[in-house]
């Protein structure tokens, strides 16, 4: 048994069962965690978009 985001569940495939936990206290907090090391373009790109977007809490 393991929590898993909403957005990948169409990646699990046919053999697991899926349900969703429906209730109001529960949250899930979300991190990202990246390598300073890599000055990939991309991946600088991603972190500045990620570090700008509205939190909830």
């Amino acid at each position: 048994m393991t929590i898993y985001p909403e957005s990948l569940i169409n990646f699990l495939g046919r053999n697991v069962e899926v349900r969703p936990i429906l209730h109001p206290v529960f949250r899930t907090q979300t991190v990202l965690v990246w390598k300073r090391t890599n000055r990939a373009k991309a991946v600088l790109n991603f972190v500045d978009v990620a570090k700008h977007l509205p939190t909830r809490g």
